[in-house]
This record gives structure tokens, sequence and C-alpha cells, in this order.
């Protein structure tokens, strides 16, 4: 299969989505698929990068937005620039977002006939903190936009359970599909919780438990 994923981040940004969006290219390379991944232009990336496709993005409009400094904002592409994208033999699009990177899907679904598939991969809920306007209004904008977009693609796909209850609350009673994120387990290969346990004093018996992400409220660490 062609599989186009069109992301509103990707690497070198550091951020869950833009991960998952690697490792799920990775995983269906390994199968056999073709991949093309649509992904905002980022000042790191590299000169070279088989089968991605930079689209502008502007840093800028990323602050005025209150996103994160490592997630330049996508911007929608002209008429010329995307007739020079390879969309037409398409045979999936699949999007994390149902803003400008999911309505870009659908729109380019016309032009393939592809199915577009929309994974529910954030709380948005859980954002609203860094945009710059009160909760209630973000609250009232999002919900039904959301649930909306979920209504318009052909399969919304969720990697747990609190994503479909996010959906639920949100207003969207359609079919959902867990598919869980994936990971890359030989990255945690070479860790050893005796080593910790030993440098920080912390006894066999007692529970360990490690988190690895940002600190951050939307991530619940209380």
């Amino acid at each position: 299969m062609r599989v186009g994923i069109v992301t509103a981040t990707y690497l070198p940004s550091r951020n869950g989505v833009a991960t998952s969006t690697a490792l799920f290219a990775r995983g269906l390379r390994d199968l056999g698929h073709e991949v093309r991944i649509f992904a905002p232009r980022h000042p790191q990336m590299p000169p070279r990068e088989d089968g991605v496709y930079r689209l502008n993005s502007s840093f800028a409009g990323a602050r005025a937005l209150g996103a994160p400094a490592d997630y330049p904002v996508m911007l929608a592409p002209g008429p010329l620039l995307t007739s020079r994208l390879p969309l037409r033999d398409l045979d999936v699009l699949h999007t994390m977002h149902p803003f400008l990177a999911g309505q870009l899907a659908l729109r380019w679904s016309r032009l393939s006939g592809a199915p577009v598939v929309y994974t529910a991969h954030t709380q948005y809920d859980q954002y609203l903190h860094y945009a710059p306007m009160p909760g209630r209004v973000g609250r009232a904008v999002l919900r039904p936009h959301v649930s909306a977009f979920a209504r318009r693609v052909d399969a919304v796909l969720a990697p747990g359970r609190a994503m479909v209850d996010m959906l639920r609350e949100y207003g969207f009673a359609g079919r959902v599909d867990l598919l869980a994120n994936p990971v890359d387990l030989a990255s945690f290969r070479a860790a050893s919780g005796a080593a910790f346990r030993t440098e920080f004093g912390v006894e066999p018996e007692t529970p360990l438990v490690m988190y690895l992400g940002r600190l951050a409220p939307e991530k619940n660490l209380d």
C-alpha cells in the first residue's frame, strides 16, 4: 500500500505525535508498504529525508497559538506546491490532527480517492492552558470541531480508552477502534533497575516507577 501521513509535527521536533509518526512509518515500511510523510519544515531537519515532504511552517505562528517552542505551525500549501506533491496514487491517508493537517488530508483524499484515517492522539482540553484564550472559550470551539472532524473521516482510531472517552465527551458517537501507539523496545534494553536502585539507595522490595517525558500539567504526574 501507499500510505500518506499528514502530520502537524515531525522529527526533529520532540513530542509524542512526532515520535509515534516516525515509529508508525518505520513499522509500515518494514512490512513492505510505501510511506510518504507530509510535515512542516523544521530548521534542524536533515538535508535529505527519504519519503518526507516538507510544507512551509512558522515558528512565530506557533508562539501566537501557545504551541511549544519546538513545534513549528504548518502553513497551508498553495496550488503550486500541492501540484508537486505525490498525492494522486495514495491508497490511504492518515492523520493525528483534526485541524489544518486533518483538513489537508480530507482535501487531498479527493485527489486520490483514498480514505482518511484519524487517530485521536491528544486530549486537547488538557492543553488549553497554553492557548491565548479563556479555557471556557477554547472548549466551546474545540469540542464541536473535533467531533465534526471525526464524523467526516472514514475511520477513527484511538491508542487507549481515555481517548475514546474524550471523543464521547466531545460528542462523537461513531465507531472508534483501538490501536496502541508504537514503542521501540530496543531503546530500553540497556536500562538496569538494579543499578539504579544501588546508585540511589532504593531497596529491592520497594516498588520503582519510571517516567520519561515532559514535566507539564497535562501529563497528570501528580
